[in-house]
């Protein structure tokens, strides 16, 4: 779980180690922090597709995903201007 050299490892006794809760993800997972939202604990993960997911750790909705974010595709980025670019063009045609 944790690399020797840091300090991380101290905190976990080889073979005590016990899961408490499973995240399950479609890809890889690339990072991983725990944040505080609020006064409740919240795991971020992130992943190599480029969503992002931030599962609650406590209380009774433990281990459900509570925001979901994903990167946007090179089409979406593109297809605004481009559309805007072309509206422009038919309304100077339509106007001369």
């Amino acid at each position: 779980l944790f690399h020797p050299e840091s300090i991380a490892h101290l905190l976990v006794c080889p073979g005590q180690e016990e899961s408490m809760q499973l995240f399950h993800h479609k890809a890889v997972v690339w990072s991983v922090e725990v944040v505080e939202n609020g006064c409740e604990a919240a795991l971020l993960t992130g992943c190599e597709d480029g969503c992002a997911y931030l599962w609650d750790l406590e209380g009774s909705d433990k281990g459900q995903i509570f925001a979901e974010l994903r990167s946007l595709k090179s089409m979406e980025l593109l297809m605004p201007p481009l559309v805007i670019g072309i509206t422009a063009l038919q309304m100077l045609a339509f106007a001369f």
